[in-house]
């Protein structure tokens, strides 16, 4: 839906909830409570690494798992404009984002290193920003970074130099080989990597490939990947995302490590 149509509709049609579709001014309870036992199962913000590793990941926070209603409202976000979903979706990322930057700062990459930390957001694909009207990933990060008490810049700093195909269904080595050498720094926006260490930002991490193609892009331009922060992590029926120390790989630019995390995901 465009996004003028849907702003008509809002404030024509009474509000519903994002997840479920039931008459809500925002997440119904039961939504709400079935999100919270998602969020308490998976333990809070925690440092993820896909399994098998991607050579190159950059470590990454997930806040929760891909599943239920959190997969429910990042769809109703992304494909439906469902501007409600904005509202849940933004404080689950600022808290990834803060726990990041915390972790970031304590292991002598980030803040404590001297150097500001600056958010920089996956580029959308030219044709799901056309179908979609917008860029959802931008907004999102810059919805939550309102909700932090000290917000960093957010980046538009990559792009997509080529097409590349829908990653839904497709497996690990498919989606490194359909994003190898895809996203590419806005020739732009490259002096202001100048001095500043990155965070890259997403909606869902599943096999590592988007990630690691957006840190390589960083690093080949000299900039220092610290991390990532994604709402949620997929669970792969065959090989999954888990929690865990994060090894990170040495690449271009890349300094620091990543904080201890907590025992493996249970899956």
């Amino acid at each position: 839906m465009h996004p003028g149509l849907s702003a008509v509709v809002d404030l024509v049609l009474p509000a519903s909830c994002p997840a479920c579709g039931a008459p809500a001014a925002s997440l119904c309870d039961p939504c709400s409570t079935s999100l919270l036992g998602q969020l308490v199962r998976f333990g809070g913000p925690t440092w993820v690494t896909p399994d098998p590793a991607p050579e190159g990941w950059p470590g990454c926070v997930a806040v929760t798992a891909y599943e239920g209603v959190a997969r429910t409202l990042v769809a109703s976000y992304k494909d439906d404009d469902r501007r409600a979903a904005l509202h849940v979706l933004a404080p689950l990322l600022a808290a990834g984002l803060l726990a990041a930057l915390r972790g970031v700062g304590a292991a002598g990459g980030g803040p404590t290193a001297g150097h500001p930390v600056a958010l920089v957001p996956a580029p959308t694909g030219r044709a799901a920003r056309r179908r979609r009207g917008r860029d959802s990933l931008g907004e999102l990060t810059r919805a939550a970074v309102t909700l932090l008490p000290d917000p960093p810049p957010v980046l538009d700093l990559l792009a997509q130099s080529r097409r590349v195909r829908d990653q839904a269904g497709l497996g690990a080595a498919e989606r490194r080989v359909n994003l190898a050498g895809a996203v590419v720094v806005r020739r732009a926006r490259r002096d202001a990597l100048a001095g500043a260490g990155c965070l890259l930002v997403d909606d869902v991490v599943t096999t590592g490939a988007t990630l690691v193609d957006c840190a390589r892009a960083l690093g080949e331009e000299g900039a220092s990947v610290l991390g990532a922060v994604v709402v949620c992590a997929t669970q792969r029926r065959s090989g999954r995302v888990r929690a865990g120390p994060a090894g990170r790989r040495s690449g271009p630019g890349r300094s620091g490590s990543l904080p201890e995390a907590g025992p493996p995901w249970p899956g």
